[in-house]
């Protein structure tokens, strides 16, 4: 569906309820990023945490009351540690 249709279906499939954790990785890394797309990403079930960490660059994404609640406190964390520090 997505080479037919391309980024105009990215969020909808991200939304589907039934995708699986690998093709959720895959819409995150999608080119161009849909924004929309990491905002759907971050309130599924099956996101997984590579997932997720995509998802970061919306701030809507970012917002912890639509992550799931068992990546909200760790996400956050192993994030700001993973980064790297900004060259002053």
């Amino acid at each position: 569906m997505l080479d037919r249709h391309g980024v105009q279906v990215v969020a909808k499939v991200a939304a589907n309820q039934d995708a699986p954790p690998d093709l959720l990785e895959d819409l995150a890394r999608h080119k161009p990023p849909v924004q929309k797309a990491f905002r759907e990403i971050a309130r599924h079930r099956n996101a997984s945490a590579s997932a997720l960490l995509a998802c970061l660059t919306d701030r809507e994404a970012r917002n912890a009351r639509s992550l799931p609640k068992r990546f909200a406190s760790s996400l956050s964390i192993n994030a700001a540690t993973s980064l790297p520090s900004p060259v002053r």
